[in-house]
């Protein structure tokens, strides 16, 4: 594929970034394909549903609770860019960074029996 893209853009000049017509025949296939049984199966989409929901409750929470990621900020200097230090904070977690934090801020902890 890559090899495709540097020649024909280089067999036009470089007037524009193309691939060959029989590789960009075989990605849109390939893209058809993913689509189809990957990106919009309804398995995906459940799981996509769950983890827009995480996010936009990890990202609510952490608006109405700075202080817990922005300590070292004074608060006045926070100001008008605390929704998007907030969406940063949170869109630069990792999907597992996420999930063990949702854990610990929204679901019960197991008790310790003695």
């Amino acid at each position: 594929m890559v090899r495709s893209i540097i020649y024909s853009s280089l067999d036009n000049g470089l007037a524009e970034i193309t691939m060959g017509e029989d590789i960009l025949s075989l990605t849109e296939e390939l893209r058809s394909f993913l689509y189809k049984n990957v990106y919009e199966n309804e398995i995906t989409h459940r799981e996509f549903l769950k983890a827009k929901k995480i996010l936009k409750d990890l990202y609510s929470y952490y608006l109405e609770h700075p202080d817990e990621v922005f300590s070292e900020i004074p608060k006045e200097r926070l100001g008008d860019n605390t929704e998007r230090l907030v969406c940063d904070f949170v869109a630069g977690m990792t999907d597992r960074y996420a999930l063990m934090t949702y854990e610990r801020l929204f679901l019960p902890q197991p008790w310790l029996v003695m």
